[in-house]
């Protein structure tokens, strides 16, 4: 069993001197109310805050992190003035002697009491982020990265006071458009992508108005519910398995357009599993071309989101590599967000279905010419074939079913048969 335990440095920059050379200039002015003027005090140690102090500091707290991995064979982490340290139980007081002989070897004073004094556990908290060890799923592991109980509870409180009062000041704005990007960070899925993006413009210099419309009323109301229900980032054996996935999409025709699209799923081991070559429901394109005479752009990420539903078994909690010829569709992917109606649905969809299936994705561009899934797309299925790969069968009722069962924006279809 392993167990994690953590380290806080006491009073970090106060341990550590100026040099003389720089002591003798180095000065902060301070108001003191007693005789109502400004006083500059001389400084023995690094300022907390100051930008020198940090930059100094940072390479201190990497080079002691790296004299414990390499010197002590130690698993741990640095981030500041923190360190939190891995061990199998059985090894976990062995290792708590080398990390603590090492400070004080170095003449580092740490926490030994107090809340920064974390014990071993299956679970350690550390700036607001907890670390887990206990989950298991069907039989299997899982470490879970998310965030505690406390920095959940107070960014929703904050969020439902804006919601509340529906006056937000730019200041306001600006500092929780950092907090939740922070949040976004240690929480599993980026659904949360397309309403920073709303957030981001309400913190805008150029905005006249501190009262809400209920349009971003509704913004914040999304953000509230995202922070109280994101589920924490998991990571697991199949963590380590890479997938790759080549799509495309074609749009043919002059009057009456015709969409197809076209995906190609790789094993871990370069074998080409499965693929999909099917025309696109008129109900669908009718959709589309609603809102553009050429729907190229949506008809690129539509396969990316469907492939990630219909090769679930085998994408879930591992990694993929989605293979793109469309760059405008990609960068839509990466960011997680688009300006488009009917491409931000796509891709809220795929977030969604990320989300869910903690896939870890990566998004990168192919040419057209290197594109295996560009035959499929235009329903040519011979090369796919002769390399023994299985066609896989779209159930499209299915599929719009699925994507209001994962919460995404519905798209106005009828449900049933």
């Amino acid at each position: 069993m392993e167990w994690w335990a953590r380290h806080d440095l006491k009073n970090a920059y106060k341990q550590y001197g100026v040099c003389a050379s720089d002591r003798s200039r180095l000065r902060i002015a301070v108001w003191n109310p007693t005789v109502k003027r400004v006083q500059f005090l001389g400084l023995n140690a690094l300022p907390f805050g100051a930008v020198g102090s940090v930059s100094s500091f940072l390479r201190i707290s990497m080079a002691i992190w790296y004299i414990g991995v390499r010197g002590l064979r130690l698993c741990w982490t640095a981030f500041f003035d923190d360190y939190t340290l891995l061990s199998k139980h059985a090894c976990s007081n062995s290792a708590s002697v080398a990390a603590e002989s090492l400070f004080k070897l170095l003449g580092i004073d740490f926490a030994r009491e107090g809340k920064k004094a974390v014990p071993w556990g299956n679970q350690v908290c550390a700036l607001g982020v907890k670390l887990d060890l206990e989950t298991v799923v069907d039989g299997a592991k899982q470490i879970a990265i998310g965030h505690t109980e406390n920095r959940v509870k107070e960014l929703s409180a904050a969020l439902e006071a804006i919601e509340l009062s529906q006056v937000m000041s730019l200041k306001d704005a600006e500092r929780l458009r950092g907090r939740l990007q922070w949040f976004e960070t240690f929480a599993g899925g980026r659904v949360a992508q397309q309403a920073l993006r709303s957030l981001s413009r309400m913190a805008s210099t150029g905005r006249q108005t501190e009262r809400l419309t209920q349009e971003e009323i509704s913004t914040i109301r999304f953000l509230r519910e995202r922070v109280i229900n994101a589920p924490p980032t998991k990571i697991s054996a199949t963590s380590l398995s890479t997938w790759l996935v080549f799509t495309d999409g074609a749009c043919e025709g002059e009057v009456s357009k015709l969409g197809s699209i076209g995906a190609v799923l790789i094993s871990p081991c370069g074998v080409a599993l499965e693929f999909i070559s099917e025309v696109v429901p008129s109900e669908l394109m009718d959709k589309f071309l609603a809102l553009s005479n050429h729907p190229i752009f949506e008809l690129e990420l539509l396969p990316v989101w469907i492939a990630l539903i219909e090769w679930e078994g085998h994408l879930a909690g591992a990694q993929c590599v989605f293979y793109l010829d469309n760059e405008a569709a990609k960068a839509s992917l990466v960011n997680g967000c688009s300006s488009q109606t009917s491409g931000a649905e796509i891709i809220q969809a795929f977030v969604y279905s990320e989300m869910k299936l903690q896939v870890k994705v990566w998004f990168a561009r192919v040419p057209t010419s290197s594109n295996i899934s560009d035959g499929p797309s235009r329903l040519e299925t011979a090369e796919m074939e002769r390399c023994g790969a299985k066609q896989k069968q779209i159930h499209w009722r299915n599929l719009l079913d699925r994507m209001g069962a994962d919460g995404s924006k519905s798209w106005g279809f009828k449900t049933g048969s």
